[in-house]
């Protein structure tokens, strides 16, 4: 309600400006800074709604509108399609798991296996925590982890908690191990990573040209150099 409200205030003011309405893009935590960075120099510059691809999906679905989402999992983006609101779904961009710890450590298995508490996306929900406890599965860990897990609510959020020292060890996006009091430890093998995909998804069928611009030739290069893989 209070997101809907703001975007209202935004509308009135950009009217009485005699401005077009900037566009709105819900974009998936983890990919805060690549959309900041890829829309910097639009006019008008769109909003840029980041949070857990869960709720944002969640909120379109409520109605709060937007031109583009930017999905960190396959199954928010169909349930997207499901509803109808989807009118294009283009694939963008990759990731991969790896061991978090606070700033100067460098996390391994043993400190997962012996750590009095993990920081996960929430699993339930979150993409990061549900990638998270796949490959965990995978990797015959997840009995032993899921007691101590500490849920985080995004992939950015899981990356503050580490760099205040909540938990020794983490597991989140590699891209994330950059953020300001992180580092990264071991990647998890590839036996057991998931297939990590982001999807653009375009909710306005007038915001094409965005769409585009987010997900173009052009826009690759800027992914990658957030250090995103290729869809």
């Amino acid at each position: 309600m209070l997101f809907r409200s703001l975007l209202a205030v935004v509308a009135v003011v950009a009217i009485a400006c005699g401005r077009p309405q900037a566009p709105v893009i819900h974009a998936a935590a983890s990919t805060r800074a690549v959309v900041e960075a890829l829309v910097a120099d639009l006019d008008p510059r769109p909003i840029v709604d980041a949070g857990s691809t869960s709720t944002l999906v969640q909120q379109v679905q409520a109605g709060a509108g937007g031109a583009v989402l930017i999905s960190a999992h396959p199954d928010w983006t169909a349930a997207l399609e499901a509803s109808g609101l989807a009118r294009q779904v283009r694939p963008v961009a990759s990731n991969r798991l790896v061991l978090v710890g606070p700033a100067g450590t460098h996390p391994t298995v043993d400190d997962l296996d012996r750590a009095a508490c993990v920081v996960l996306g929430d699993p339930s929900h979150v993409p990061v925590g549900r990638y998270a406890r796949e490959a965990l599965t995978a990797w015959g860990r997840w009995p032993a982890v899921e007691g101590r897990v500490r849920p985080a609510l995004d992939a950015r959020a899981g990356a503050a908690a580490i760099a205040a020292g909540t938990c020794p060890v983490g597991v989140l996006y590699a891209t994330d191990a950059t953020a300001a009091g992180v580092s990264a430890g071991a990647p998890l093998p590839d036996a057991v990573q998931p297939v990590i995909r982001y999807d653009a998804v375009l909710l306005d069928p007038a915001a094409v040209a965005l769409f585009d611009h987010l997900t173009g030739p052009a826009a690759r290069a800027v992914w990658a150099a957030h250090g995103f893989g290729p869809p």
